[in-house]
């Protein structure tokens, strides 16, 4: 497990707890990853309301908060949901000065090399290559691969199953769904979504949704 402490003080925190921001469906993934590192989730803070679904299955299971009273007692801080549009949820938790961890699952392979900011999750079975790069808030999820020397952006959702070959470049905030493709030393911008199945054999330039194979824009943003 990689991580960043808090800046809060150490004699405040809990050894090895961990608060989460937000939950939607990939709630679930977070808890399991924080458990199988020995961790202890000390709570979730919200600053919406849970779907219903996730409410149920979270209901007497983990102590639920409004972000009007958070404070900041945990060793490690983690969002639970995948949305990219975390700049104002990040705005309103300026005050405590945070540094969020990187989460990685026992099951998954991240190179010595590789380089990781913070806030970034690798899910079960996936791996991060040498020499790779990836700056913040990115979620890696289950069987995904991320190739040698990748240098990639923050806030980026790397489905399921997804490939991203070696020496790729990829911006921020886009979207790689699930076993989806990007073939060597391509460079992906930002806002890109990249449809189930998809394989990019080109530069994807433009903000958009891409589909097929070989991937084509769909429509732009």
């Amino acid at each position: 497990m990689l991580f960043h402490k808090s800046m809060v003080s150490l004699n405040k925190l809990k050894t090895n707890s961990w608060t989460i921001f937000g939950a939607g469906n990939f709630i679930f993934d977070v808890i399991e990853a924080i458990k199988l590192n020995s961790g202890k989730v000390e709570g979730i803070v919200l600053n919406q309301p849970l779907e219903k679904e996730v409410a149920k299955k979270l209901s007497g299971k983990v102590r639920l908060t409004k972000v009007a009273k958070f404070k900041p007692t945990s060793s490690f801080y983690f969002f639970g949901f995948i949305d990219p549009d975390k700049d104002g949820y990040l705005k309103s938790l300026q005050p405590y000065k945070l540094k969020f961890a990187n989460l990685i699952h026992p099951f998954s392979s991240v190179s010595s090399s590789a380089k990781l900011g913070e806030g970034n999750f690798v899910g079960a079975g996936s791996i991060i290559g040498a020499n790779t790069s990836l700056k913040n808030f990115n979620f890696v999820n289950r069987a995904s691969s991320v190739g040698h020397d990748v240098k990639g952006g923050s806030f980026n959702h790397f489905g399921p199953g997804s490939t991203i070959s070696g020496r790729c470049e990829i911006g921020d905030k886009n979207f790689f769904g699930s076993g989806s493709t990007i073939i060597d030393g391509l460079k992906i911008k930002d806002k890109v979504i990249l449809g189930a199945g998809a394989v990019s054999i080109e530069n994807l330039t433009r903000a958009g949704t891409y589909v097929g194979v070989p991937a084509k824009l769909l429509t732009k943003k």
